[in-house]
């Protein structure tokens, strides 16, 4: 048995609905790239496993069965990322707890077994009001990831108006939302507010120029295609189509444009839906992460105010309670509105592919302002900075909870060969072969013998005969066989051998 805690690539917070496992062999299948027509994305086909488990809300794992020696594979993987660890030996008959070095998500490609490791491919449009991509850095992926589009790494950086990357090309969104070809290469596009940039999209002002309602069918065909969306604030406008179109009508009632985004500069309440499976272990989660100040409550600063609310089409998360400047007036009181809220693409249908992410929190309070990765601050992440990670790794996983693959057939043979020794002018006659098993009920041991004049000679030796097989009960207890009777009419030879097939 193998105990553990999932951890995200810094190390610092569990991760929750990771399957641990030890697969039958390696090397691992590739993993699909790009955006596909899959509901887990391309990183839910896992491969024959000897034993596998999920992690819970508190990324705790007890992985049972595992095979004992030297040498044994153990790897983590939430969607598309995915890490797998030698295990120098695992004790029989024990329980061994495997350490963080070795139960973490990957922080660059490099950084697992044989040096190749699994991450998502990610591609993000810097904003000037929420800088998402220090999000990205601060839960432990590599700097060296972050590089200009096509230049190798797992997060391909665009340029609105946040900060530039150092030492890249740091080209227009244009080059990335104009291109469907080029979206689809990404398991996930990010679209971060960009202080409301955003609506001189569909006019040539700056970095923003192109042909808005391109960009708009592009996005519509990229997540129904399987691909996966994060978009926070003014990035609206790629929702509801900041007036112009509507590429998802009826997830949510949107907020007039002219009083949107007030707030008091206080913290605000979010609220944890707990009303379903994964709202209540997402608020579990915050508890042990250190997050929440009372039972599914966390603090929120800054926030904004998009959407009055949202419909069935939509999975709402967080809402919130606060002070809002509403049409430049002052309100206090009781008020909530949706904070975070997601849907499955294409809308309206059975046979869902992607998902679409929008949040209101942002996280750029304290962010420096320089260019990146300076720009990024240092310290433990804020409340919501571990709300939106939770988020994120859910984001680029399966759309639903899927069962976890059954337990591969795990085939292993072992041979045991014995001398017999006479005196002079007597042969040896093989008698009774006794065993004792444990046997699970979806298992079985054979039992099998060939006997031969030399030890070199057992390989070919004929004929094998079957001795017995232990299956169907917890426990066989000293099953015997007479090796002669079962070898008759071939005589018993010095030498003997036993083949058992599990």
């Amino acid at each position: 048995t193998l105990t553990g805690t999932v951890y995200d690539p810094a190390g610092l917070n569990p991760v929750y609905n990771a399957v641990v496992y030890v697969p039958l062999s390696l090397p691992l299948p590739a993993i699909p790239a790009g955006a596909q027509k899959d509901p887990c994305g391309g990183g839910g086909n896992l491969p024959p496993a000897v034993a596998y488990a999920y992690t819970g809300p508190d990324g705790k794992f007890t992985l049972k069965n595992v095979p004992s020696g030297v040498n044994i594979p153990l790897v983590v993987q939430i969607g598309k990322w995915r890490r797998t660890q030698m295990l120098a030996s695992v004790n029989q008959c024990t329980t061994t707890a495997v350490p963080v070095a070795q139960t973490r998500l990957p922080q660059n490609k490099t950084d697992g077994y044989q040096n190749k490791a699994d991450l998502p491919q990610i591609a993000i449009v810097t904003g000037s009001c929420d800088p998402m991509e220090c999000l990205i850095k601060r839960i432990g992926v590599s700097t060296t990831e972050f590089t200009s589009p096509g230049a190798g790494g797992k997060v391909d950086y665009y340029q609105a108006y946040g900060e530039p990357l150092v030492g890249g090309t740091n080209p227009q969104p244009s080059s990335l939302l104009g291109s469907l070809t080029t979206m689809m290469k990404e398991d996930l596009v990010m679209l971060p507010c960009d202080c409301g940039s955003e609506y001189y999209a569909y006019g040539p002002s700056g970095r923003w120029s192109g042909n808005y309602n391109t960009f708009l069918s592009n996005i519509v065909s990229y997540t129904s295609n399987g691909g996966r969306m994060f978009s926070s604030h003014w990035g609206r406008q790629w929702l509801e189509g900041g007036g112009l179109s509507n590429p998802f009508p009826g997830v949510a009632s949107w907020v007039p444009y002219n009083s949107s985004g007030g707030y008091d500069g206080y913290d605000f309440e979010g609220q944890i839906n707990t009303s379903f499976q994964k709202g209540a272990d997402f608020s579990t989660w915050m508890g042990n992460a250190g997050a929440t100040y009372a039972p599914a409550k966390f603090f929120i600063n800054p926030m904004r105010y998009d959407t009055y609310a949202v419909s069935s089409a939509a999975r709402l998360w967080v809402s919130y309670t606060g002070w809002l400047d509403y049409y430049g007036s002052w309100y206090s009181g009781y008020f909530q509105a949706p904070a975070v809220f997601t849907f499955d693409t294409p809308l309206g249908t059975t046979n869902q592919y992607g998902r679409v992410m929008f949040t209101d929190m942002h996280l750029a309070s304290g962010f420096n302002s320089s260019s990146f990765p300076s720009e990024c601050p240092t310290g433990g992440l804020t409340a919501q900075e571990k709300a939106a990670e939770f988020l994120l790794f859910d984001l680029g996983a399966c759309l639903t909870n899927v069962p976890p693959p059954p337990p591969a057939y795990y085939p292993a043979t072992f041979t045991r060969d014995y001398q017999g020794q006479c005196p002079a002018g007597q042969k040896v006659v093989w008698r009774f072969f006794d065993w004792e098993t444990h046997t699970p009920s979806d298992s079985s041991i054979v039992f099998k013998a060939q006997t031969a004049d030399t030890q070199a000679l057992l390989p070919t030796a004929t004929p094998v005969v079957t001795l017995g097989t232990a299956s169907g009960a917890p426990i066989t207890t000293w099953v015997g066989t007479d090796v002669s009777l079962a070898l008759a009419p071939n005589p018993s030879r010095q030498w003997l051998r036993v083949t058992i097939p599990l």
